[in-house]
């Protein structure tokens, strides 16, 4: 493989990723409106050029597409709010995908859909496991958006592989890291670790005991990776996270013990407040088994050597 597409460049799974290539000696193409991601993610690098417009230019990406082999679908659009109007994530994801997966499809390259633990919703076994079936709660809310958009997504990928695209499907859990979004659109451990340092109130949603794997972006960057140059798994779907299962409040104690901060100021919010009539997912946890078997999969960052990372970068 001597180029690849990597679209949402300069956020935190694509500037890990493109880090990554770099190394393997594989040229990239980075496409983001920097809108969300940052220049400073991205590395000054002969085999990187970074090209500043929008997934939704069908003529733009088009003509990238010709110049590579495989393309890597990163670029999305989250709103965590039931107060936030969600018809931008609805359209930005699905249109997205509709317009790189028919391009790909056209020009026979190779395609990497990223996807969400989100579509899971509430889940029907634990762990996670990638062909148990999908629980949602009702739609009448905006923050299921996120995941029906993503759903949607998923469905048009395998049905572009049904008619012989090479796409791949990755569903991923929780990460963070120096390059996350201080947004909601980075999770909540960007945003804990970032109020931490500044002496800033934590919010949290509900009691705080619903629990979440997150991981160092770099282990989501080397699962996507693996899922691009391994043969022979078109229409596949993996999980790509972390194994480390821990609540919410816990996180952010962890992470003011690991910054050296005493004591911190959690502000505990009713979810009703903040979802409407959403209901809090309680446990996500993924099944990296068919991750581990296929692609080689094993996160190689714990829990607290990542946070220690992004500390550190951030001060």
């Amino acid at each position: 493989m001597d180029k690849v597409l990597v679209t949402g460049a300069a956020g935190m799974i694509g500037s890990h990723l493109i880090d990554l290539l770099l190394e393997n000696n594989i040229k990239v193409l980075g496409l983001d409106t920097l809108e969300v991601g940052h220049l400073k993610n991205l590395p000054n690098h002969q085999n990187f050029r970074l090209i500043e417009g929008s997934v939704l230019d069908r003529v733009l990406v088009e003509n990238l597409t010709e110049q590579v082999e495989a393309v890597v679908h990163l670029a999305t659009l989250k709103k965590g709010s039931n107060l936030q109007e969600s018809r931008s994530t609805l359209r930005m994801i699905s249109k997205s995908a509709d317009i790189l997966m028919d391009i790909a499809w056209r020009a026979k390259k190779r395609f990497i859909l990223a996807s969400t633990s989100d579509v899971y919703g509430y889940g029907t076994s634990f762990p996670f496991v990638e062909n148990d079936p999908v629980s949602f709660g009702p739609f009448n809310t905006r923050r299921w958006a996120y995941a029906t958009a993503k759903q949607y997504s998923e469905q048009l990928a395998f049905d572009y592989a049904m008619d012989g695209l090479d796409v791949r499907v990755i569903r991923f859990f929780g990460g963070f890291s120096e390059r996350s979004s201080q947004s909601w659109q980075g999770g909540h451990v960007p945003i804990f670790v970032n109020k931490i340092l500044k002496d800033q109130q934590i919010d949290i949603h509900g009691d705080g005991n619903q629990t979440r794997c997150v991981t160092y972006g770099a282990d989501l960057a080397y699962g996507t990776y693996l899922t691009l140059i391994t043969d022979g798994i078109a229409g596949e779907l993996f999980n790509i996270g972390g194994a480390e299962e821990i609540s919410v409040k816990n996180t952010a104690l962890r992470i003011a013990e690991l910054a050296g901060v005493d004591n911190i100021k959690l502000n505990f919010i009713e979810t009703t407040n903040i979802f409407g009539n959403y209901k809090e997912i309680n446990r996500r946890l993924p099944s990296l088994e068919k991750a581990k078997l296929i692609l080689g999969y094993q996160p190689k960052w714990t829990f607290e050597d990542g946070i220690k990372k992004m500390i550190e970068s951030l001060k």
